[in-house]
C-alpha cells in the first residue's frame, strides 16, 4: 500500500497517511491529517497543503496529490464561502468596472458629428 508523508510546517517529522490508488485528493489528504491528529471537529481553521519539491500550493480540495509525495501542511484561517447572491454582486462589480474602464477609454477617442458617433 502506497502512501502520502506530511508534516506540519512547524514539525521536523513526517506523518503518513494510507493511499488506496494512484492519488489522493487534497479534501481526503485534509480529512486523514484531520483523524490521525486528532484535531476533528474542534479546530476552526483550514489546512493549507503545500508540494515539498515543487512548492506550489494546492488550492482546491479537488486536486490530486501523487502517492508517496510529501506535502508541508499549515494552519490558515477558514476560507470565506460567499452566499450564490454575494457570488452574483461580485461578478456584477466586476463587469461593471470593466463596462466603465471601456467607456472612459473610448469617451477619449469619440467625437459627435451631427448624430452621428465618430471614432478618431
Amino acid at each position: 500500500m502506497s502512501v502520502v508523508y506530511f508534516k506540519f510546517a512547524s514539525s521536523n517529522t513526517y506523518d503518513s497517511v494510507p493511499c488506496e490508488g494512484l492519488y489522493l485528493t487534497v479534501a481526503e489528504l485534509k480529512k486523514e491529517i484531520l483523524a490521525a491528529k486528532k484535531l476533528g471537529k474542534k479546530m476552526n481553521s483550514d489546512l493549507r497543503v503545500i508540494n515539498e519539491q515543487t512548492k506550489e500550493e494546492y488550492e482546491n480540495d479537488d486536486d490530486m496529490i501523487s502517492r508517496n509525495a510529501s506535502v508541508i501542511v499549515s494552519r490558515v484561517p477558514p476560507k470565506q464561502r460567499m452566499c450564490k447572491h454575494e457570488e452574483f454582486q461580485a461578478l456584477e462589480n466586476v463587469q461593471l468596472e470593466a463596462i466603465k474602464s471601456f467607456a472612459k477609454e473610448s469617451s477619449k477617442h469619440a467625437f459627435v458629428k451631427g448624430s452621428h458617433i465618430g471614432i478618431v
